[in-house]
């Protein structure tokens, strides 16, 4: 590529680019999708699976970040100088065989991704559907219905109402004939997405860390499945979970030095959090 001043020139960037639009990051080379590989993989819906148009979900969001660094859209805690002096989270990232410069790109992404949803949101709008929501229910309960470890609580206010076995029998029972029936193997279509304020004052910071936990988790999973490195080097740390951690205090979703020394304050946070996170996604990326 020619370039000027060891940038890439704006004419490689015009036709990505909306009207009055600057440059702002020129590390990020239009013309190299490698570099966004590691985003591509934390870019994922559905699992990967493809969906009616044959699209596997991988990328999902791709397009938009780059856009969105290339124009500085978002503003960071951090520069890349910083991370790349951070000898904790660098060590971690070759040790787990992964590329450095790849890596920047996808930190930078999620963690515009995770503050992005806690700002303005987009609520995916999914059709008032009880086959919908039956099919989501049999999927994380693994379409068994009769798992003996499954609960159901009921509370009218602050008051919980006691349910007797015969009542839940027949509760899960129905859900499993539904399921088979009507759900399994369904397709249930996304409508559109509506657009909601989030107050930022009111989000805990929990939420931020415990997204950007999901999103590493999957996106370690992508790329290296369960497979664990052969550990040459004893002084550097291939704990997962302790580089999410570290992560987390890079990006100063706390300021808990604990966080860079062991894994024990993420957990807590991943325990307390589960299930609480406001079903909402960055309108940017959707």
């Amino acid at each position: 590529m020619e370039t000027k001043n060891e940038k890439p020139l704006p004419a490689d960037y015009e036709w990505l680019i909306k009207d009055g639009e600057q440059i702002v990051n020129w590390d990020l080379d239009p013309l190299s999708r490698d570099l966004c590989e590691y985003v591509d993989m934390a870019s994922v819906y559905g699992n990967g699976e493809e969906d009616a148009f044959g699209h596997d979900g991988y990328g999902q969001w791709t397009i938009q970040f780059k856009y969105r660094y290339w124009t500085g859209k978002f503003r960071m805690p951090f520069t890349k100088e910083e991370y790349y002096n951070n000898d904790d989270i660098i060590a971690t990232v070759k040790g787990l065989g992964l590329d450095t410069e790849k890596f920047w790109f996808v930190l930078v992404f999620i963690y515009d991704y995770v503050e992005s949803s806690f700002d303005e949101t987009a609520e995916i709008l999914q059709p008032a559907s009880l086959q919908k929501a039956i099919k989501d229910l049999g999927e994380r309960l693994e379409e068994d219905f009769s798992d003996q470890e499954i609960e159901i609580t009921m509370k009218k206010g602050k008051k919980s109402v006691e349910l007797l076995p015969v009542v839940k029998r027949a509760i899960l029972q129905w859900l499993q004939k539904t399921y088979e029936q009507d759900c399994k193997d369904k397709r249930f279509p996304i409508y559109g997405a509506d657009c909601i304020r989030v107050d930022h004052a009111e989000i805990n910071s929990s939420y931020r860390i415990y997204r950007a936990v999901t999103m590493y988790r999957d996106l370690f999973s992508n790329l290296l499945g369960n497979k664990r490195p052969k550990q040459t080097d004893k002084s550097v740390s291939l704990n997962r979970l302790l580089l999410i951690s570290r992560i987390c205090y890079f990006y100063k979703f706390t300021k808990n030095d604990n966080f860079l020394y062991d894994d024990d304050s993420i957990k807590g946070i991943i325990k307390s959090c589960k299930g609480r996170i406001p079903p909402s996604k960055p309108a940017c990326y959707w």
